[in-house]
């Protein structure tokens, strides 16, 4: 599994922290704890895709790299 950055590992951490301590029955907080999800899979999209791009393009250059004959 890939490592998750630690932004977005305290982020999780902080709304796991506020979830077990607040009332998610009010509006305002149930709202808060949506948005906070909202906003961690956003960035976790935006890791995964990071990597990915990152991977095809070692995988790109080494494939390039065996192809150069000397």
């Amino acid at each position: 599994m890939k490592k998750l950055p630690d932004e977005l590992a305290n982020d999780l951490y902080q709304t796991m922290a506020f979830a077990e301590t607040q009332h998610l029955s009010t509006a305002n907080n149930k709202e808060s704890l949506l948005a906070n999800l909202e906003a961690i899979h956003q960035n976790h999209k935006y890791f995964q895709r990071e990597q990915h791009d990152r991977n095809r393009y070692f995988v790109y250059t080494e494939s390039k790299r065996n192809d150069v004959r000397i």
